[in-house]
């Protein structure tokens, strides 16, 4: 067996044993580019805030002083500066200056970690017995115990070596592949990458460093959450998680592959309630180590084989295995020092398991010494080593690119309820403390152990994290006091909608703009939602009982409406249920409980049912279509609404009147009576978009709005929001206050409302309303404008029609079998085409609406009876008219030529007939042998042309 081969063999077998099953498909690999996916905005290049529980803030670091312990920031979803204990602050990732600083630090610059984890760059000036000397410029001449240090590494500039935190514009979908144009299976939300379909993988190249921390932070919205982190292609690290079968647990599995060897490690986690999870893998290529950190515990480590080299360009992928939500709220891969807790597995000794008894230094050539540094020189920057080996020379500190010091019997531990802040800054400085504060344009970073405080220029941090001890993830969803998410552009934030600040609601002359006042679950202090803000407010917290449904009964055609289900629909996307009661002048009149208001503006009304659903729910595709048809002939006087009856049929015209009892609809002049009692719905129909003639540009009159609005209309400057209930009812809404759990603002056109917030099923904020009332049913209902036929001026120009060109689709059809059909004669008889076969047919599709039709059939009917005796059929394909207008048509202009009714438009659609007049000319085998489009006399002698020779043929 080859060496690969057992590779792939000793990992089925140590995955089977692990899983308890026998297989599971693992991820899918088809390139695929889903970039065009990904919109940006200013949101997504600032700077990003993420608070323990999985708030995260776009946005900048705040102007407002602030005193020690808490963190102000500017995010422009509120009003005002956000302000939060810095104990809950998980991670600050700033965005990258226009030109960074990375000059700062120079080349024998290191860092020094401490063995209670804070840590500190500078310059190492002496080495003594017991001792370092760090010249800090920003923390002043620091004396370290070597007892005290964890690990010394050399500090260098954010370079293509260090990954830093993978961008989201930067994955590609590798699986499934995307179909061009359509919604990518991962797709960006605020602050994280989420999908929520199974068998997804994304892809990004990253250049991996020697040494290596890889911070993985991962939530989901799912009971069996399993996905995988893998680096490498093929594969050579892989960090799997899932939810064991049957267990409250969750399985963390680290695997190492190369083309020889495979080992597997594992590691379990209690779920409890918890729906995210934050690991952290160190790496070291040199020294062949792994080891995987959760809560600043180590919980599963291997041993790398020396050949197995993760480092350089490497592909990482992300695959999510089943359906449900799944974020990927991080991922960072950064140089940094390898320290952390040794696990020892049974049956192996520390030695086994990669632990150190004396210092050993690495150099940058590659090269390693064990043992205590000893003698450095001040002049030349060297050092010797105190070894019990004879000689291991001296080598010069500029060489050198760490040291790493065994951990102590009894380790430095921070102070009881303090965290460890890591700050990383553009320049490749690291520094890590017990206490953190911001005061002007400096952060300070405490350094308890080493009684220091550094003060950090702001615009030189590139991150900030909680280092080490940080406690678990519990997602804040997850709190019982969260009712309610936030969710815009600029971040995620759980907490509630509470009362607003009374201060200035006196001042008549300049009130306060209308809004909501956001209290999030991990600020100090609540803030208003700034009012041009976009995105939604929904609950996240199952209520503790849930209200039965009541029982509907359903019939053949639908059922009558429940009174609170909506039966009133506008153009906003408010509905709501309402006892319609006519249209006067100009005005619907209703009665509706939510409003004291009983009468809008009729031109801002949608629609009214009265059904649960109708016709038009299950209508065809092709039926629908017909009705949303607008002919040449009514462009300028179209039809405004749809009637649809009980019995699931619906005729189109314009609304005349409508009265309790009776509608009145005008149809082709007509006016038609309608009882209320046979009506399931009406549709006000939307204007087809308007036809614009070359060389003038489109209008821009503005929409028809509300006339003899009683109230107050809406000021610039205040929030829109949209309220939506578990009822289907949604109601446009500016907020004004909140009293106890009720929200009472104005509706833009039928004044005061109030919504309960505990009944609420989404808010909906800003320019997020115009693209959620997208899904309202009522949004199909759009006229279009048929398609114009092919004509010109001059019908008897000679180069006005003629026959298709080679390029056109319709080209296709010639010296093709003739597609067949059977259509209705107007007496009801039905015609087959291939009965014909045997004779020269010729098929002349036609509307009596379009004009070149009109003068050309005529001459086509005439060509018809003069070519009879040559076995010569001309039929007139008249496409989506009903046989009364075309019976009155052939009347009045005196002609009785063969018609078939093409009712639904799917004969002309086989023949390529979007421009008429066409005429198709097949011969006596059923095909196709001419196609000619327009009319005119250089058409018609075209026509006799072509069947001459066909008859010809036969003689």
């Amino acid at each position: 067996m080859r060496p690969r081969q057992t590779a792939t063999v000793l990992i089925a077998i140590l995955w089977l044993a692990h899983l308890g099953f026998a297989s599971e498909p693992h991820f899918k690999s088809s390139p695929e580019n889903t970039s065009d996916e990904k919109k940006s905005g200013a949101h997504a290049s600032a700077s990003k805030l993420q608070l323990i529980g999985g708030d995260i803030y776009r946005g900048e670091f705040g102007k407002s002083a602030n005193t020690k312990g808490e963190l102000t920031w500017n995010c422009p979803a509120f009003a005002s500066e956000l302000t939060v204990p810095w104990n809950e602050v998980d991670s600050i990732l700033q965005a990258a200056p226009k030109q960074p600083q990375l000059d700062n630090v120079s080349k024998d610059q290191f860092i020094l970690e401490m063995q209670n984890g804070e840590a500190l760059t500078g310059k190492i000036s002496n080495i003594g017995e017991q001792f370092i000397d760090v010249d800090s410029p920003l923390a002043g001449i620091k004396r370290i115990p070597l007892s005290a240090l964890r690990s010394i590494l050399r500090a260098s500039p954010k370079t293509e070596s260090d990954a830093g935190e993978l961008k989201m514009a930067d994955w590609k979908q590798i699986a499934p592949p995307n179909r061009k144009g359509a919604r990518s299976s991962w797709f960006e939300t605020a602050g994280s990458y989420d999908t929520e379909t199974a068998g997804t993988v994304i892809s990004q190249q990253i250049n991996f460093p020697d040494l290596a921390t890889i911070d993985i932070n991962v939530a989901w919205q799912s009971n069996t959450p399993n996905w995988i982190v893998q680096i490498g292609e093929p594969r050579k690290l892989e960090i799997h998680a899932r939810k064991l079968e049957n267990r409250n647990t969750l399985s963390i599995t680290m695997l190492v592959e190369d083309e020889t060897t495979a080992d597997i490690a594992t590691a379990q986690l209690p779920m409890d309630s918890s729906s995210s999870l934050v690991l952290q893998v160190l790496c070291d290529s040199v020294r062949g180590r792994l080891v995987v950190m959760h809560s600043g515990n180590a919980i599963a480590q291997l041993r790398l084989n020396k050949s197995l080299r993760l480092t350089g360009k490497q592909s990482v992928l992300v695959t999510n295995n089943v359906s449900g939500r799944l974020s990927l709220r991080s991922l960072k891969i950064y140089r940094s020092v390898f320290s952390s807790p040794v696990v020892v597995s049974p049956g192996k000794d520390v030695a086994e398991s990669g632990n150190i008894s004396s210092p050993e230094t690495l150099l940058q050539n590659g090269q390693t010494y064990l043992g205590k540094p000893i003698g450095f020189d001040t002049t030349d920057g060297t050092f010797g080593f105190e070894s019990t080996e004879e000689t291991l020379g001296r080598v010069a500190l500029s060489q050198v690119d760490r040291i790493e010091f065994p951990p102590s019997a009894e380790p430095a531990q921070p102070a009881a309820n303090k965290k460890l802040y890591s700050v990383q800054l553009w320049s490749g400085e690291r520094f890590v403390g017990q206490s953190i504060s911001i005061q002007s344009d400096q952060l300070s970073v405490s350094l308890e152990q080493l009684n220091a405080t550094v003060q950090l220029p702001r615009d030189a941090i590139m991150s900030i994290g909680q280092n080490g001890n940080s406690k678990p993830d519990v997602a804040a969803s997850e709190s019982e006091e969260v009712q309610l998410r936030f969710v815009s552009p600029w971040g995620v934030s759980f907490g509630q909608i509470v009362p607003m600040d009374a201060t200035g609601s006196d001042n008549a002359d300049n009130p306060p703009h209308r809004t909501l006042n956001w209290k999030p679950l991990k600020a100090i202090k609540s803030v208003a939602l700034a009012t041009n803000v976009t995105g939604t407010i929904e609950p996240v917290v199952a209520k503790a009982k849930t209200e039965k449904p009541k029982p509907k009964t359903t019939s053949e055609f639908g059922r009558t409406l429940e009174k609170d289900e909506p039966s009133l629909f506008l153009k906003s996307g408010d509905c709501f249920a309402a006892e319609v009661q006519g249209v006067q002048e100009g005005e619907l009149h209703f009665q509706s409980s939510l409003f004291r208001a009983t009468k809008i503006d009729a031109a801002l009304v949608r629609g009214v049912r009265k059904l649960a659903y109708s016709g038009t729910d299950t209508m065809e595709k092709v039926s629908r279509k017909r009705l949303l048809t607008l002919p040449r002939s009514q462009r300028n006087n179209p039809p405004t609404h749809l009637v649809v009856s009980r019995e699931g049929d619906a005729i189109r015209g314009q609304l005349q009147s409508m009265e309790i009892d009776e509608i009145t609809l005008q149809v082709r002049g007509e006016d038609r009576k309608i009882q209320m009692k046979t009506v399931a719905e009406i549709i006000w129909l939307l204007d087809p978009p308007e036809i614009v003639p070359p060389g003038k540009t489109a209008s821009t009159d503005s929409p028809t709005t509300a006339q003899n609005v009683t109230h107050q209309p809406p000021r610039d400057g205040d929030l829109n929001c949209q309220a939506l209930d578990v009822s289907g009812t949604r109601i446009s809404i500016i907020p004004e206050r909140v009293v106890g759990n009720v929200l009472v603002g104005q509706h833009p056109q039928l004044g005061p409302c109030q919504v309960e917030l505990n009944k609420i099923s989404k808010l909906v904020l800003g320019d997020a309303i115009a693209a959620d009332i997208k899904q309202n049913r009522f949004e199909k209902w759009r006229l279009e404008n048929a398609l114009d036929p092919k004509f010109v001026n001059d019908l008897d120009s000679p180069d006005a029609n003629g026959e298709t060109s080679s390029n056109e689709p319709r080209s296709r059809l010639i010296d093709q079998p003739a597609p067949d059909f059977e259509l209705n004669q107007l007496d009801g008889m039905p015609l087959k085409l291939s009965s014909l076969k045997g004779r020269i047919v010729v098929l002349d599709f036609w509307a009596t609406w379009c004009g070149p039709c009109v003068a050309s059939l005529p001459k086509i009917t005439e060509l018809g009876r003069e070519y009879k005796a040559a076995d010569v059929d001309v039929i007139a394909v008249n496409i989506e008219e009903n046989a009364a207008i075309v019976k009155s048509f052939l009347e009045r202009i005196k002609i009785n030529p063969v018609v078939v009714l093409d009712n639904d438009g799917a004969v002309a659609k086989k023949y390529q007939a979007s421009a008429i007049p066409q005429t198709v000319i097949i011969d006596r085998d059923g095909k196709v042998k001419h196609v000619f489009i327009g009319g005119g006399g250089a058409t018609e002698t075209k026509i006799r042309e072509s069947l001459d020779g066909l008859i010809n043929i036969k003689l």
